[in-house]
């Protein structure tokens, strides 16, 4: 049985894999890019049916 946690990773996972065949970028690059993004608040998970979204934030926003 997986826990909440790890089903998030399993999909994050699923999202990087997806864009490094769209960008041509490594899974590493992306992963660590996305990352960091998360941790300083650029971006947030959100979950939509079976999807998982990564959302700018406010603040990501205020970069772009």
């Amino acid at each position: 049985m997986h826990s909440k946690n790890d089903v998030s990773i399993y999909a994050v996972v699923r999202i990087l894999k997806k864009l490094t065949e769209r960008t041509g970028l490594s899974f590493s690059t992306l992963s660590r890019n996305l990352r960091g993004m998360l941790r300083d608040g650029l971006v947030e998970l959100r979950k939509e049916g079976k999807r998982i979204l990564v959302q700018i934030t406010k603040e990501g926003r205020i970069l772009t």
